[in-house]
């Protein structure tokens, strides 16, 4: 019997035992439970593949705020119980998977101070249900306010890596501790690698956030850094971004003696200032919502338009957006997807190119071989004869029409392959003409300058 085997009868007997004693589980160890017995009911031939998951309210179908909590820790959980998979998040999964992935669909539902999670590992390959399995756990302590907030990793030059990750963490227990913020959890984070997007588009921490949160359609941002001034001096700086408004809204810096021995301390304390509860009694459900504006900005035209092409796959939109706004509030996110879509398309114009030119060789080769034998009459003292005068000008006739054909055959090659040569290159009108093959019939929203709305719809082939 293996280990996980073992955990699984474990949480049974447990549950067997004490049936009415008013235990539950928590959403965190539902969602271990779930995770476990869809391993014993099938999923445990399948521990090295791609796993997507995805997780809506079973009642509005919607990837809602719950539905977001739950796919963070169902992430955690996933890791823990298949190590050996890669694990995806939906919306990831745009740029492709292999056919042997699995989606890990859930649903939940809220049934009172219960809720349900229901799980289904579907096949990708022919959409064969794999397993099925279902939790229920206590819902506790619900905010009144639900925005996730992504906090990225302490930016801290003159410390070491692991140094740096030690004090990250430490300052996001200490933001939990608050009880002021809906974190996003460190898992799920950890999976979007913001390291990477940081070195790929050679920007700061706090300029590449809105890239970090987004694809995990999070509301608000904390970036904090670690800064030498000189040798005595250090200040270590806090700010809580809002996405969507690009607006700050609120920032604090804690001057620092360089001792690592009370950067914790200070930590805690930047915390604090951050969630606005230092010196204050820490409430069971405080929430931040209260610095923020009580009525919704007016989105601008820039607004307008990004919330219209977010979630586009079409290579143009993002095109167009960086067109109208080179440098707009979300112009490093909208590079960073336009690369990411460029990645994931298929040449499909300059394969078929190669594909019509590799024909056109095999026509060429298939004439060459069926050109027509010289009548044997030709070097016989019958060549004068009417009879094999007759024959020779039929294959004469009949080589010359297969000659023609297999130059037009050898053109056609020609043609063909530089079109595909000089498809592959021309990297822009590829993009545009092969995304425009996987999107026959577009229907655009654009803010014009009016303020008003223009619906265009363009039909492409």
């Amino acid at each position: 019997m293996n280990k996980k085997s073992m955990r699984l009868m474990i949480i049974s007997a447990i549950c067997m035992m004490f049936p009415f004693t008013g235990f539950s589980l928590s959403m965190d160890e539902a969602l271990k439970n779930v995770t476990l017995k869809l391993y014993e009911r099938g999923l445990s031939n399948y521990d090295k593949v791609e796993m997507i998951i995805e997780v809506v309210n079973i009642h509005s179908n919607k990837f809602d705020r719950k539905a977001r909590t739950i796919r963070a820790s169902l992430f955690t959980s996933l890791q823990d119980i298949f190590p050996k998979a890669k694990i995806i998040l939906k919306e990831e999964a745009i740029s492709g998977v292999s056919s042997n992935a699995v989606l890990i669909k859930g649903t939940y539902q809220l049934e009172g101070s219960k809720s349900t999670i229901v799980l289904r590992a579907i096949s990708q390959m022919n959409g064969q249900l794999l397993a099925k399995a279902d939790e229920t756990f206590s819902v506790k302590n619900k905010l009144k306010f639900e925005n996730l907030v992504v906090v990225l990793p302490l930016e801290a030059s003159q410390l070491n890596k692991s140094v740096t990750k030690t004090f990250s963490k430490i300052f996001r227990s200490a933001l939990s501790d608050t009880k002021a913020f809906n974190l996003v959890s460190s898992d799920a984070i950890d999976s979007v690698n913001a390291d990477e997007i940081q070195n790929q588009y050679k920007c700061t921490r706090e300029e590449c956030s809105t890239i970090v949160a987004e694809q995990l359609n999070a509301k608000l941002v904390i970036t904090t850094q670690y800064n030498k001034i000189d040798d005595n001096l250090y200040f270590l700086t806090g700010s809580l971004k809002d996405v969507k408004t690009g607006r700050t809204v609120i920032e604090k810096a804690i001057q620092h003696d360089g001792k690592i021995s009370t950067l914790k301390a200070e930590l805690v304390k930047l915390a604090c200032q951050l969630a606005e509860t230092c010196d204050k009694p820490v409430l069971a459900n405080p929430q931040i919502a209260h610095r923020q504006s009580p009525q919704a900005p007016q989105l601008d035209q820039e607004d307008q338009l990004w919330d219209l092409i977010k979630s586009s796959s079409i290579i143009e939109d993002f095109e167009d957006y960086l067109v109208r706004y080179p440098t707009g509030k979300y112009s490093t996110t909208a590079k960073w997807k336009l690369e990411k879509l460029k990645k994931s398309y298929t040449n499909w114009p300059s394969i078929l190119s190669f594909v019509a030119a590799g024909a056109m060789a095999a026509n060429y080769i298939a004439i060459g071989n069926n050109l027509p034998d010289e009548p044997e009459c030709a070097s016989t003292l019958e060549s004068t004869t009417s009879a094999c005068i007759s024959k020779v000008n039929e294959y004469n006739g009949d080589k010359e029409e297969k000659e023609a054909k297999q130059g037009e055959a050898q053109t056609m090659v020609i043609v063909f392959g530089i079109a595909g040569f000089f498809l592959m290159d021309s990297d822009e009108e590829v993009d545009k003409q092969t995304n425009s093959f996987y999107h026959i019939k577009n229907i655009n929203l654009y803010a014009e300058t009016d303020n008003k709305l223009r619906l265009s719809y363009s039909m492409k082939w």
